[in-house]
């Protein structure tokens, strides 16, 4: 599972709201302050900012959507969809719900878009290094290549009429931790959509959703991207975001160690069973769905510089924002307008 960790930036202002009314026109869809709630869910920290009359409601319903998305598709629930698909590799179908359907699948369209340098079928060797935990450690060689066998999304079979999936190789497991936060995200705005919500901003460990705009500002939800190199805090730009955008990030600046003066982060290509060596060290992408922004961060890390951005060009909709090894700021020509950035070359601290 990778974190995405991009960090919000409400910009305060004291202002006072006049309201108007009359018998024909009554606005009720926000209040003058906001709702916010937070929830621990998914491995990560999950916030909540919601403007409207039924705000409290709104992110009551949406804790009770991320956990039952956690308790579908987490690897840490022993009795969730995906270890019960991972239990049954290489014996039998394993028939799910139509959302963990929905999202193995999208898994696997990724897998194919990187041709396989992004891969659900990860787990073995995210769980070898097992970094981000007290007994991350850099294994054998003979470790790694012993368990890449095993990493192959073309050994997935889905069946469409029965929403069932099965791994073909003994021990094989996918990990949907790379996009079910994304996916979460989507379920949570639509969710306050049809509650009635007008302006809302959902952060699921970085992943950032928004509707509407920030009432208090009166304009467009702003959010800031961290320096990959400085201090959690510091930012290198500040990104408008238009009615619901979602905003991620994989960066290699959060779950990592070092060993020998070598920084081993999270983020795999999975063709070697090893964290990416790309010249990327932060993809950010700006689009509508967090569940396609999830597998696009992290596709772009991977590819890295020419083939990831090349790859972000030929797609609708979808823009980047990447930082290379040697502190480069790239970013596509549709993202231009809507974001304030410190430098172009950025400096170490």
């Amino acid at each position: 599972m990778k974190e995405k960790f991009i960090i919000i930036v409400l910009i305060a202002m004291i202002f006072t709201l006049t309201s108007c009314s009359n018998a024909n026109n009554k606005d009720n869809t926000h209040s003058a302050e906001p709702v916010k709630g937070t929830h621990s869910g998914m491995g990560t920290l999950i916030e909540f900012t919601v403007y409207g009359d039924n705000a409290k409601e709104a992110i009551k319903k949406g804790k009770e959507v991320m956990n039952e998305i956690e308790q579908e598709m987490s690897l840490n629930i022993k009795d969730s969809e995906v270890n019960k698909i991972n239990a049954q590799a290489g014996k039998t179908a394993v028939s799910v719900s139509p959302e963990t359907f929905s999202v193995v699948k999208r898994g696997v369209y990724f897998s194919k878009l990187t041709e396989g340098n992004f891969d659900i079928t990860i787990a073995p060797i995210s769980q070898l290094w097992d970094i981000g935990q007290d007994d991350a450690r850099v294994p054998s060689q003979d470790e790694i290549e012993a368990l890449l066998p095993l990493v192959n999304y073309r050994h997935i079979q889905l069946d469409e009429k029965n929403t069932s999936v099965l791994l073909e190789e003994k021990d094989m497991k996918i990990d949907l931790g790379g996009i079910a936060k994304g996916y979460a995200a989507d379920r949570v705005i639509d969710v306050f959509k049809d509650m009635g919500i007008k302006n809302a901003l959902v952060s699921v460990g970085g992943n950032i959703k928004v509707i509407g705009e920030n009432p208090q500002k009166g304009r467009a939800w702003t959010v800031g991207l961290r320096h990959p190199r400085k201090a959690r805090g510091n930012y290198f730009a500040t990104i408008r975001l238009n009615d619901g955008e979602t905003v991620v990030t994989s960066g290699d600046y959060e779950r990592y160690f070092i060993k020998d003066d070598i920084r081993y982060h999270h983020i795999f290509n999975a063709k070697e069973g090893q964290p990416s060596k790309s010249d990327i060290i932060g993809a950010t992408i700006i689009t509508q769905n967090s569940m396609d922004a999830d597998g696009l961060s992290t596709s772009l890390f991977v590819l890295g510089s020419n083939k990831g951005m090349k790859m972000i060009d030929e797609l609708e909709g979808v823009e980047a924002v990447i930082i290379t090894r040697d502190l480069k700021v790239m970013m596509t020509e549709g993202i231009k307008d809507r974001i304030d950035v410190e430098s172009m070359q950025l400096e170490a601290e």
